[in-house]
C-alpha cells in the first residue's frame, strides 16, 4: 500500500480504484494497428437524431437504460451537451449505421494554460468490434483535441473492460489510475 493510501485510511477516507485511466500526449501520434480490416468507417459530430442509438450504446457501458421516467431528463442533458462548445460528442458509422460513440469534453484545469481533452465514454457496438470503429473515434478525438490546443487527452474506462484497455495501449495511450468515491 502506498504511503498516501495509508494516510487516507487513517483519516477514514477509503477510495476504491474502480476506474482505469489512460493518457495520450498530443505530441505523440496514435499508433497504427498491426493489421486493420478494411471497412467504411466514418466519424462525425453527434446530432439530436442520434439520441436513441447513443443511449443504447451507453447501456452497453452499464449506464442507466432509458425508460419512461428518465428519458426526458436524459434528452435534456444530451441536447445541452450537443450544443455546448466545450463538448464534442462523436459517432462512428459503418456502412451508414451508427455503431460507435465517443463523448469528448474540453475542460480547463487549474494551473494549466491549455485545456485537457477528456473522454468519459467511448463505446463500440459489440457486433462490429475489431473493425476500426474505436480507432476511428479515438483518432478523431485526438485530432479535435489537438485542434483545440489540448495538452493531453484523458480517457476513462471501467476496470473490468480489459479488452478495451488492450486497445488503448495498442493506440499508444499510457496507463494511469483514477480513484472514485461513489456518493
Amino acid at each position: 500500500m502506498l504511503e498516501a493510501d495509508r494516510e487516507s485510511v487513517k483519516r477514514g477516507v477509503v477510495y476504491h480504484a474502480v476506474q482505469y485511466a489512460v493518457v495520450w500526449r498530443p505530441e505523440a501520434p496514435l499508433k497504427a494497428p498491426d493489421q486493420r480490416e478494411p471497412s467504411m468507417v466514418t466519424t462525425r459530430p453527434a446530432t439530436y437524431d442520434d439520441f436513441e442509438v447513443v443511449s443504447r450504446l451507453l447501456t452497453e457501458l452499464g449506464r442507466t437504460p432509458l425508460d419512461g421516467g428518465n428519458e426526458e431528463w436524459f434528452r435534456s442533458i444530451y441536447r445541452t451537451q450537443i450544443e455546448d462548445p466545450s463538448c464534442c460528442h462523436l459517432v462512428a458509422e459503418l456502412d451508414g449505421s451508427v455503431v460507435g460513440f465517443c463523448s469528448l469534453h474540453f475542460r480547463h484545469r487549474l494551473n494549466r494554460a491549455r485545456p485537457e481533452g477528456w473522454i468519459p465514454d467511448l463505446i463500440v457496438d459489440p457486433a462490429v468490434r475489431r473493425r476500426g470503429v474505436g480507432r476511428a473515434l479515438l483518432e478523431e478525438a485526438a485530432r479535435r483535441s489537438r485542434a483545440a490546443g489540448c495538452f493531453e487527452l484523458d480517457l476513462e474506462s471501467g476496470a473490468q473492460r480489459r479488452e478495451a484497455h488492450e486497445f488503448y495501449r495498442s493506440a499508444g495511450m499510457a496507463e494511469g489510475l483514477a480513484f472514485v468515491l461513489r456518493l
